[in-house]
C-alpha cells in the first residue's frame, strides 16, 4: 500500500521537528501582508533564527512598526498557533531591494 504524500510528510515533520519548526515560522511570512499590512507600504525580506526582517520605504512607517512589533508578532504568533516569530526588525529600503519568498 502506498503512503499518501501528505502522510509521508507529517512523519518526516515527527521525526525532525525544528523542520516543522522553521515551516511554521514562514508562515509569518504568508501571513505579513493579509494581517499586518494591507496596504503594501512594508514587506518581509528575511525570517531566520525566529527573526523576521521587515523592511518600508517610509521612514514613519517603519517607526511605527518598530513600536507595535511585539503586539505584531503576537498576532502572528497566534495565527500560527505557536511562537515563531521572536522578535522583529524593522529597517529602511527600497523596493528593488524586496525579496520574493
Amino acid at each position: 500500500m502506498m503512503e499518501t504524500l501528505k502522510a509521508v510528510l507529517e512523519g518526516f515533520l515527527k521525526k525532525n521537528p525544528r523542520v516543522g519548526k522553521k515551516l511554521k515560522g514562514f508562515e509569518a511570512v504568508g501571513l505579513w501582508p493579509q494581517l499586518v499590512d494591507r496596504e503594501d507600504r512594508s514587506w518581509v525580506e528575511d525570517f531566520t533564527s525566529g527573526v523576521l526582517t521587515v523592511a518600508t520605504e517610509n521612514p514613519s512607517y517603519c517607526q511605527e512598526l518598530s513600536f507595535d512589533k511585539k503586539r505584531i508578532a503576537k498576532v502572528l504568533n497566534d495565527r500560527i498557533g505557536e511562537v515563531s516569530v521572536k522578535d522583529i526588525r524593522v529597517k529602511i529600503g527600497g523596493r528593488s531591494n524586496k525579496k520574493t519568498f
